[in-house]
């Protein structure tokens, strides 16, 4: 079979009737991908990477995009799964009695990465800890933009007020999310990206 790698981060790999094809899907609009592939036998021995293929994609119809409606490079939850347009728990992101119908649920520790190429102008998003806690769980909030940290929330617990994110990424080509632990331990640690977006194009 094949392993696939956008941007040097393995997405995907084949095997048996349909080795020789693969389907990037989800990626961000107005970016650019770059693919190569290595072969793999039954011993897990592997090739020389391949040549590289770039694939560019159309700008987004719209200037705002929401992460949850596409693929990230990578992410981890310190429990269950990142969910889309959901809490940790599957249920509708809810802060401080605010509903959003889109965003990021997480649980703590949490990364999420997005390339971006440097071609979005603003990163937005509402963040805390979900409802759903019952007043419980503590986290902190990071924005990581090409490995400089551009915005901390500090410990947030269930009662914080939901804090507003508005930053500067033009230029930017990694966007990491980080979700650390609020130094009570790791329960009930449901944190929201709520309404996490970007704005294109970079130039506005």
């Amino acid at each position: 079979g094949y392993e696939v790698f956008r941007n040097g981060i393995l997405v995907g790999t084949t095997s048996g009737a349909s080795a020789t094809s693969f389907t990037a899907s989800g990626l961000i609009p107005g970016t650019a991908s770059a693919f190569t592939v290595q072969a793999k036998d039954a011993a897990s021995n592997r090739s020389v990477a391949s040549n590289v293929v770039t694939a560019v994609l159309a700008p987004p119809s719209s200037p705002t995009v929401y992460l949850s409606d596409y693929a990230w490079d990578s992410g981890v939850a310190g429990w269950g799964n990142i969910q889309r347009d959901k809490s940790s728990d599957g249920k509708p992101i809810t802060l401080n009695d605010v509903v959003y119908a889109k965003g990021l649920g997480t649980h703590a520790a949490s990364t999420i990465v997005y390339t971006l190429g440097g071609k979005y102008a603003k990163f937005q998003s509402s963040v805390g800890v979900d409802d759903e806690t019952y007043g419980n769980g503590a986290v902190s909030f990071e924005v990581w933009l090409d490995g400089v940290l551009a915005f901390d929330s500090g410990v947030m617990n269930a009662t914080s007020a939901t804090q507003a994110i508005d930053v500067n990424i033009a230029g930017v080509n990694e966007l990491k999310l980080v979700v650390t632990n609020g130094g009570n331990g790791s329960d009930w640690d449901h944190a929201d990206w709520g309404d996490a977006r970007i704005i294109y194009p970079a130039g506005d």
